[in-house]
């Protein structure tokens, strides 16, 4: 799908309606797992009717005139890097109401000390709390509620992020209170002991949620023994974590070197520009993190945890080469859509329309700096869980030798729909970037595209004969009772 976060190009189903609800109602809610393609805590909610509008509007627009004539702008990118030693890319567009400053940092949670796993999530959680500008929290709460600036920050395995969405007008403002929070941050010992309590009951919220859980648990059973693990860490290795080990994390990862801003929406470049040299001006430039290269042990073939739920819930997960290439890219986001991305994706289409063994599949993809994986999750009855995955394998085999173009075209306009979609949503739009800020590849939104318009069946077949191989699979199963599957 994102690791656009480059993270989501599937339309939203229904089992995402309770969450945007409460996106909507302004409860806090982060995917801390794997970053998947579907992009953390994303925001729809009653903006779905107005965005699927807006782009069906742009999407009827370029069937009139040459493909994507008249919307170049997509996803259009101007990557410089300052004096200072400050990388940014500036996507600007004029007729936008807000502007949106954001910071990549290439560390996430494969990069946790031993004994201290969740340290990335912590220290995002701390950062901006106290800042040399605003040294007590709360003065720089009432400051940017002021101005009408909303923040985040997400952790994954191999990014932290954080950003602040204001109004056009306050962008300069916003911009020098967010160089402040990224790089003039401080520590005290109370901040860490009072946040590790936060982090904890963010531990106890995310077991009673075991349709997030279950996708990082999943990545674990993909990656046995490797760095892949949770998030959030454990009990015991957050309470292990201390001031110390959050300075030095700071000092080592938080440079410019390590930091790739990305800032969107209605902008004055060059005033910007200028601005942002001068804040980063005395901010360490550091070293770039090496991007990981990690042997990787075979997947975990069948996993079971005991959860006391009433259905089981299923992740059929594969782990595929690292992705380089944007055609791969698209070629992999079109074959989850084929697969699992609306109503007439095959999954769907044969364990809810034909078999009514499931409300609904999902479909996740992500691109990590060495690897890339597919998952998809289901729920199920128990004594239902063996026939559904046995289906699921089924029509993974029949992808692999039948795909016809009319089937594929239907999903290519589905994708395309989806990827003007998050061009009307600034928040969305930002996620393309992900994988270039961290990485240095991955297709914007322009190139998706252009690169969707090519794609032929007999790719899509081929990739689908590379991906689901049964050594690259791992099935994860939490349920009362195991179903004691036949991996």
């Amino acid at each position: 799908m994102p690791s656009l976060p480059v993270d989501s190009l599937q339309v939203v189903n229904p089992q995402e309606r309770r969450r945007d609800e409460q996106e909507e109602q302004g409860l806090r809610w982060e995917r801390q797992g794997p970053e998947w393609f579907r992009r953390p805590a994303r925001r729809q909610g009653r903006k779905l009717g107005r965005r699927l509008r807006q782009a069906r509007e742009v999407a009827r627009a370029t069937t009139e005139r040459p493909f994507l004539e008249g919307c170049a702008h997509l996803f259009m990118k101007n990557e410089k890097t300052l004096k200072s030693g400050a990388r940014v890319i500036f996507v600007n567009e004029p007729s936008e109401k807000l502007s949106l400053i954001s910071a990549w940092v290439n560390v996430g949670a494969r990069e946790d000390i031993k004994g201290k796993e969740g340290l990335a999530h912590f220290f995002e959680h701390v950062l901006m709390k106290k800042t040399k500008m605003f040294p007590i929290y709360q003065d720089r709460l009432n400051f940017l509620a002021e101005k009408g600036i909303q923040f985040n920050a997400y952790t994954g395995s191999e990014y932290s992020y954080y950003y602040h969405l204001q109004r056009k007008e306050a962008t300069s403002e916003s911009l020098e209170v967010f160089v402040d929070g990224m790089f003039s941050s401080e520590f005290t010992e109370q901040d860490v002991r009072e946040e590790a309590g936060a982090i904890i009951d963010e531990q106890a919220s995310r077991e009673n949620s075991p349709e997030d859980q279950i996708a990082e648990v999943a990545l674990e059973n993909l990656f046995p023994m490797s760095s892949f693990r949770s998030v959030l860490g454990s009990k015991k290795s957050i309470r292990a974590i201390s001031k110390k080990d959050i300075q030095d994390w700071y000092k080592r990862y938080y440079t410019l070197s390590n930091t790739v801003f990305v800032i969107t929406g209605n902008f004055n470049q060059k005033k910007i520009e200028k601005e942002l040299e001068k804040l980063t001006a005395g901010v360490i430039k550091g070293k770039a993190l090496k991007a990981r290269k990690e042997k990787f042990k075979e997947p975990k073939a069948y996993s079971f945890v005991k959860k006391d739920i009433s259905n089981s819930i299923i992740a059929v997960s594969f782990r595929m080469p690292q992705i380089k290439e944007v055609e791969k890219q698209v070629l992999t986001a079109t074959l989850m859509s084929a697969l699992a991305g609306s109503w007439i994706g095959r999954l769907n289409k044969k364990l809810r329309i034909e078999e009514n063994l499931t409300y609904w599949v999902s479909d996740y993809f992500d691109m990590y700096a060495d690897v890339s994986t597919v998952l998809f999750r289901f729920s199920a009855e128990n004594k239902n869980a063996e026939k559904a995955i046995s289906l699921i394998n089924q029509e993974l085999e029949k992808i692999k030798k039948d795909l016809n173009k009319g089937e594929l075209e239907n999903h290519k306009n589905s994708l395309t729909t989806s990827t003007l979609s998050d061009d009307t949503d600034i928040t969305e739009r930002i996620w393309w970037y992900k994988n270039i800020a961290i990485h240095g590849r991955g297709a914007t939104g322009e190139k998706f595209l252009k690169e969707l318009k090519n794609i032929k069946p007999e790719k899509v077949m081929s990739l689908a004969k590379e991906i689901f191989k049964k050594e690259n699979r791992s099935i994860t199963v939490f349920s009362k009772k195991d179903p004691k599957i036949s991996a």
